[in-house]
């Protein structure tokens, strides 16, 4: 999957106000691009193009990140940015996109797997719940008690 590259070029009088409104607004058109193609991206690189030359930051993520953290990521990549000299230009990058692994969470908010490897590891030791818990999630069990034979019309 391809890059996703988005540049904004900035008045001379721009402030870091103006500065931080630029990121949001391509944080939100980034976002929208990446959820309408279902995809992650696991890179991020900021340019800022100065008067007297070119500045920058990248974070490298060791999972795949989904769209709505891009606000996040790059209003943190903004506050850490040195500058110097008036901005002229802003170019943000979404590198390693990839698509989105689609996950159903439980109640908790984790995805079983983690949960009965987290509960795997401390049960041995103080045995806090039983494991045969986990074994199937309410929507699971309710969509047993379903007969579509059954069902009138």
């Amino acid at each position: 999957m391809q890059d996703l590259i988005l540049s904004k070029t900035l008045p001379l009088t721009a402030t870091r106000q103006d500065l931080d409104r630029a990121g949001g607004e391509m944080a939100a058109v980034l976002a929208r691009e990446l959820g309408r193609r279902r995809a992650s991206y696991r890179e991020l690189y900021l340019e800022a193009t100065a008067e007297d030359g070119e500045t920058g930051a990248s974070r490298l993520f060791p999972r795949p990140q989904g769209p709505e953290k891009i606000p996040w990521h790059i209003r943190g990549l903004l506050a850490g940015l040195p500058v110097t000299s008036p901005l002229t230009g802003l170019t943000v990058r979404l590198g390693g996109c990839s698509p989105a692994a689609l996950e159903q969470l439980t109640f908790t908010g984790m995805t079983v797997d983690p949960l009965k490897r987290a509960l795997e590891k401390v049960n041995p030791v103080h045995g806090v719940v039983p494991l045969s818990s986990l074994a199937a999630d309410r929507r699971e069990e309710m969509l047993s008690f379903y007969d579509p034979f059954r069902q009138r019309i």
